[in-house]
């Protein structure tokens, strides 16, 4: 999973047979981790001038609040996810500050500034808090035989690249370091929970059904994410 979302070098492989090939530390900022900061960033950045020059055009209209936030979404792609909190950062900045050009465009750059500040630093706590341990799925051959033949490793089943957290995950299953798995790969592991669940001493979880309405997390057993 490090070497997936924190490590992988760009153009590297995602499927390393021998994981005593690779390259992890928790602090790398590479993989799928800096690709969508990168992703943002380059969103943001391309779209600005055009966001600016529209906001500039209601200097004559009269500018409101919800017109500099239709602006934004209008020229900023956004997951509908991500919206609520963007919208409340354009709350929160403009609630000390007068409506204005100068404004709406300091709000889009801080908000820029802050997006990439915040994730680098919840990614540092989130690996402060996790246990790290190194992979043994080249090993799990019984497990990968059990999910080849019930289910199968491939990708239009479950995919390679997610086979080998799965098969890792199953192992600390098999040596009592966990009870459950809680993942948010809804279409390529959680699709399969109750045949996972059948074949292994191990319990599939959906993160938004698990933690959706917990405000606190892995407070009675071991979980890997």
């Amino acid at each position: 999973m490090i070497y997936e979302y924190c490590s992988r070098p760009q153009g590297a492989p995602r499927v390393v047979s021998d994981p005593d090939q690779l390259q992890v530390d928790p602090d790398d900022t590479d993989g799928v981790f800096g690709t969508v900061l990168e992703d943002f960033q380059e969103n943001v950045e391309d779209n600005i001038p055009m966001y600016n020059r529209e906001i500039d055009l209601q200097r004559y209209d009269g500018l409101s609040f919800e017109r500099i936030l239709e602006i934004f979404f209008d020229n900023i792609e956004v997951r509908s996810q991500a919206k609520p909190h963007f919208v409340r950062h354009f709350q929160d900045y403009f609630s000390s500050r007068e409506i204005t050009p100068r404004n709406a465009k300091r709000c889009v750059e801080d908000l820029r500034d802050r997006v990439l500040h915040d994730a680098k630093e919840r990614k540092d706590a989130l690996m402060d808090a996790v246990h790290v341990m190194s992979s043994t799925y080249d090993d799990q051959e019984r497990a990968r035989g059990l999910v080849k033949e019930h289910i199968g490793i491939r990708e239009s089943r479950i995919p390679p690249v997610d086979s080998q957290w799965l098969l890792d995950a199953i192992g600390l299953a098999e040596r009592d370091v966990l009870q459950r798995i809680v993942t948010g790969d809804k279409k390529d592991i959680v699709r399969y929970q109750q045949q996972l669940t059948s074949l292994f001493d191990v319990s599939i979880l959906y993160i938004l059904d698990e933690f959706h309405t917990r405000s606190q997390v892995g407070q009675d057993s071991h979980e890997i994410l």
